[in-house]
């Protein structure tokens, strides 16, 4: 069953007024992008410095609209949404994992974790379950109580996974998880997305630059220039890793 579905997605952005009056040309970021994604699919979104991945992934997430064309989520167009239609779509459906972890610094690990169930007013029971159960899957339950000016890079990435798998959302999009992080904890931390992708069954969409990245999901796709120049399918390998490489370097 497909989750979400972007349709002739395009996205502009106008520049000033005074640009305007010298007859600048608006900045496309995004051009007729078309791209489904399945329960239990993996993707991940490559491109050059400016190509327009995050911008796709934001829009992806709701946290950004397209200028033309549309997102659908269960088969509904997002545009038929209010705004707190779309906050409970943010929160119930998609979980999200940044570069920079976005934990708070003065929470503990434990709260940044429960933080969305207690938005939505979760009973605690609830919260401590579940809680406890995403933290024990990313091994962290040992560092709960500490603070993330405590503890590493990949022990902040995993409370981040953790995070976004707490109100147990059908797909996470990623962008550029393993980009704060040195070799080992990347390895590590792709390790456990697919592990998220293969036993907890959440789709994965991830921005990556990082072709051993990108070759943990089953779908590559390049964009180049706001369009989708390639799509090509992966296995997590050396033959994938040099190919999707190749294609980078050729973009």
């Amino acid at each position: 069953m497909v989750i979400l579905r972007a349709n002739n997605v395009s996205k502009t952005y106008n520049h000033s007024l005074i640009d305007k009056i010298h007859h600048e040309k608006a900045n496309h970021v995004l051009k007729d992008i078309d791209l489904s994604v399945s329960e239990g699919e993996s993707i991940s979104i490559m491109g050059k410095s400016g190509c327009g991945k995050t911008t796709l992934l934001k829009i992806l997430g709701t946290i950004d609209r397209a200028t033309k064309g549309f997102v659908e989520y269960g088969g509904k167009n997002i545009r038929e949404y209010d705004d707190t239609a779309i906050s409970r779509l943010r929160r119930k459906s998609i979980g999200f994992v940044f570069q920079d972890y976005n934990l708070f610094p003065n929470l503990s690990v434990e709260e940044n974790i429960m933080l969305p169930l207690i938005i939505d007013k979760a009973a605690y029971s609830v919260i401590r379950k579940k809680v406890l159960e995403n933290a024990e899957f990313l091994n962290i339950s040992g560092i709960l109580k500490k603070y993330p000016y405590e503890i590493s890079g990949g022990e902040k990435q995993r409370t981040a996974i953790a995070r976004a798998l707490v109100n147990d959302p059908q797909i996470i999009l990623a962008d550029e998880p393993t980009g704060n992080l040195d070799s080992a904890a990347a390895v590590s931390i792709m390790n456990y997305m697919a592990d998220v992708n293969k036993i907890k069954k959440k789709a994965l969409v991830i921005v990556t630059h990082d072709a051993l990245v990108a070759s943990y999901c089953q779908k590559v796709i390049f964009i180049k220039d706001g369009r989708i120049e390639k799509t090509v399918e992966s296995q997590k390998d050396k033959e994938s890793i040099r190919h999707i490489s190749d294609i980078m370097l050729n973009l």
